[in-house]
């Protein structure tokens, strides 16, 4: 890559999917310019409050870009990113994609990995919010290869209720999802339960349908 415009085009690339995850990411590790127009961006929005702990006041840093503190934030991607981990492969796409998205250009987000990461969170219903990474792949990984593409979602849909087992209602969490797996393995919904209508603790309760172990999960309203 000799210039910017190449190395931009590039990016284009990487989103559209004519250039793998994994070919970009090589490139990215070595590459200044690459770094440097996405940390650089002058497009990003700006304008972050945080605690100053000289004066222990919130202040406004109105040349701060608004997604530095994120963990995927371009100045941190060569420490946090895991190539391994489809989760870090989505975003490191998404850092991208946005690049284009400030510019108003509209990429169509053919990466597979993107594609893939996306249909994964598609399965999950709205009780479920799973990191679980290997056992959702398992999942897709295991539709037959005829399907279409609603078919193969609703089969995915199919397995995820399968697998994640409820005795009469699924949890109405008052938090984010936080489903047990022990040992590679989901546990079974019982109930919830407030020990008073006053507390702010709810209890989920799981069990293992094996061993009959209970799991309590907490959370505050």
């Amino acid at each position: 890559m000799k210039n910017q415009e190449q190395a931009i085009q590039y990016m284009r690339d990487f989103v559209e999917g004519r250039v793998t995850t994994q070919e970009f990411w090589k490139e990215y590790q070595e590459n200044q310019l690459l770094q440097d127009i996405l940390i650089k961006d002058k497009k990003r929005p700006k304008g972050v409050w945080d605690f100053d702990e000289k004066t222990g006041k919130e202040v406004f840093y109105k040349n701060k870009p608004f997604d530095s503190d994120n963990y995927f934030a371009p100045e941190r991607l060569l420490n946090v990113v895991d190539i391994s981990k489809l989760e870090h492969r989505y975003n490191l796409i998404e850092v991208v994609w946005r690049y284009f998205f400030f510019r108003k250009e509209k990429l169509k987000l053919k990466n597979p990995d993107a594609e893939k990461y996306l249909n994964l969170q598609k399965m999950l219903p709205a009780w479920l919010d799973i990191r679980e990474e290997d056992l959702l792949l398992d999942i897709y990984n295991s539709a037959p290869s005829n399907l279409t593409k609603a078919d193969k979602l609703k089969y995915c849909k199919d397995k995820v209720k399968e697998i994640f087992r409820f005795d009469n209602k699924p949890p109405r969490w008052v938090q984010s999802p936080e489903w047990p797996i022990v040992n590679g393995k989901p546990l079974v919904f019982r109930k919830q339960s407030k020990e008073t209508p006053e507390d702010e603790r709810v209890f989920f309760y799981f069990y293992d349908p094996d061993t009959k172990k209970e799991t309590i999960i907490e959370q505050l309203y």
